[in-house]
């Protein structure tokens, strides 16, 4: 039985969440006998972002009520909208207990609360990445895209973070019902706008384009091979380095690993035209080229022709001393040969 072990998802970063607390101070709706205070949360939620060099990514942002608290300051004394728990948003309306049951339910009074959320976002530092639309109108609770465009650039990873700020608006106006027809409508007050602490922030990042080399003229060039060199600037996240080589039919890699190296000795065929380039490759696999560099191998030499050997020449009278050393020592040989002889002949 073969079992395929099923693949590992990859691990998402952790969301940040953060508690924005609006804090809206008393109002007075009818001098001395009615004023209006408000203390609410807003939860939020953000991505952190980690972009890819000149990505546009969508991102979201969200909002969520938390604990609110409503109150109606009513001749010097405290009265909470019981109906108010949590931060509304939107128009809301509360009916004034007890008037319908004192007019034998022919008028009703409701207060009626428009709120509204609005969220800007930007990046701190403008030169790492830009927000397309960063003012959000919230009408609901839940969440908004957000896009967010990494800058473009040479280097390793530019960090900063993406703050969003969260304002509150609040309005109270008021509608008077008889026989359940409203017989009158009126805004009673403008509470204005509140801007929420702290804000949301969350880490950004983008991985630049490392930088690219600068490529040399070929060195050493022979029928066989050739030295390629570099130079410029290694950024931190380099990952490796490849060597292209293309004759026009075939093209070739190398891959080079080492950081400090700045040269590379290829072997190439002859008289061939070779066009090469060297690529600077990251962690994120992100690669910037060099520019070209073009060069014409050397043809093969011709094979070595093999030496030749001449008979010695002598002179003259070179030629006498060796006619008559020849035949002396052949005489002298003859001698010995003979002397030999007798001998053996005397013995037997």
């Amino acid at each position: 039985m073969l079992l395929v072990p099923a693949p590992v998802a990859a691990a998402l970063p952790p969301l940040v969440s953060q508690s924005v607390h609006f804090e809206v101070p008393g109002h007075d709706l009818i001098p001395g006998i009615a004023a209006f205070r408000a203390s609410c949360d807003v939860m939020t939620t953000g991505e952190p972002l980690a972009l890819l060099d000149n990505e546009t990514v969508r991102t979201t942002i969200s909002a969520a009520p938390g604990a609110c608290s409503m109150i109606l300051v009513l001749f010097g004394f405290d009265v909470a909208i019981p109906t108010i728990n949590t931060t509304p948003i939107g128009r809301s309306t509360y009916y004034i207990p007890g008037l319908s049951f004192a007019t034998i339910g022919i008028v009703d009074v409701s207060l009626d609360l428009q709120t509204s959320l609005n969220s800007t976002s930007r990046a701190v530092d403008p030169a790492v990445a830009s927000i397309e639309h960063e003012d959000v109108d919230w009408a609901s609770w839940g969440a908004q895209r957000l896009v967010v465009q990494g800058v473009h650039g040479h280097g390793s990873v530019a960090s900063s973070t993406l703050e969003t700020t969260f304002t509150y608006a609040l309005s109270l106006g008021l509608t008077i019902w008889i026989a359940g027809f409203q017989a009158y409508e009126t805004s009673l007050a403008d509470f204005g706008q509140y801007a929420g602490t702290p804000t949301l922030v969350t880490p950004l990042s983008v991985d630049l384009l490392p930088h690219p080399l600068v490529l040399g003229p070929a060195r050493d060039v022979t029928y066989q091979g050739a030295t390629l060199n570099w130079t410029g600037t290694v950024d931190s996240d380099m990952d490796h380095l490849e060597i292209w080589v293309a004759d026009g039919t075939t093209n070739v890699s190398y891959r080079i690993t080492d950081r400090v190296a700045s040269a590379m000795s290829v072997p190439l065929r002859a008289d061939t035209t070779y066009s090469v380039w060297v690529v600077v490759v990251d962690r994120s696999d992100q690669a910037s080229w060099s520019g070209g560099v073009t060069f014409h191998t050397l043809t093969v030499p011709p094979p070595t022709p093999p030496p030749t050997t001449t008979p010695p020449t002598y002179t003259e009278s070179q030629a006498n001393v060796i006619v008559v050393g020849t035949f002396a020592f052949i005489a002298i040989l003859g001698t010995l040969v003979a002397y030999g002889f007798g001998r053996t002949r005397g013995r037997v």
